[in-house]
Formats: structure tokens, sequence, C-alpha cells
């Protein structure tokens, strides 16, 4: 599970949960037009967002066209980092 990786305040809290997070990803790979549909704020959110535009997928179908899907990310927050 990854760890929040933001600001003291999620680890000072013990936030844990599910951020569910909308995007499109294009033909080669690169996610675009990435959104938070539910989400957990104290920074989680902005964090999950951060970790979906550095993301690059593989197009294993072959098939050239995007690809438009909802992910819940299991999020929790890390302790002593």
């Amino acid at each position: 599970m990854p760890a929040c990786n933001t600001r003291p305040k999620p680890r000072q809290k013990n936030i844990s949960g599910k951020i569910t997070v909308q995007l499109t990803i294009d033909p080669q790979g690169v996610p675009q037009n990435v959104a938070v549909v539910q989400g957990l704020g104290a920074g989680c959110d902005e964090e999950a967002l951060r970790v979906m535009h550095a993301a690059r997928f593989t197009n294993t179908s072959g098939q050239d066209h995007e690809i438009r899907m909802r992910l819940p990310f299991p999020y929790v927050a890390a302790a002593g980092k």
C-alpha cells in the first residue's frame, strides 16, 4: 500500500483509507484529465494526483485509443517519514 508522502498532518492523525481517481490514459500511456472523485483530504488527495500525473502505463492490448478509468488508491499515512 503506497504511503501518503505529504505534510506531517496525515501522519499525526494516522489518516488511512481509499482515494478514487478518475483519469484518461492516452495511446502513449500518459495519464490525462486526472481528477479526485472521492478523497481523504489532509494533503493525501494532492499526493494521489502527483503520483498519477507521474505514472506511465503500458498498452498491452495493442489498440491505439484512449482508455478512461476510475482507480481506487488505498493510502495510509507513513509513520516517521
